[in-house]
């Protein structure tokens, strides 16, 4: 899978409607062989935000994803 194919899964995934009851769609990646690595900061999609999450910002990201 290219990024331009990652890329357009993304949107499609974020302009879905949400579930009932739910304000906001939270999508995991693990990029285990870490070929995305470089591209992901350049990675641009309207009203999302994208957090990479490391050794020394766990606890910051399970705080935001808490509220």
């Amino acid at each position: 899978m290219d990024l331009e194919e990652i890329l357009k899964d993304l949107q499609k995934r974020f302009k879905e409607p949400y579930p009932e009851f739910y304000n906001r769609r939270i999508i995991f990646w693990m990029d285990r062989d870490r070929e995305f690595e470089d591209e992901i900061d350049n990675l641009e999609i309207p009203d999302v935000k994208i957090i990479k999450m490391s050794e020394n910002n766990k606890f910051r990201v399970k705080k935001l994803l808490s509220f």
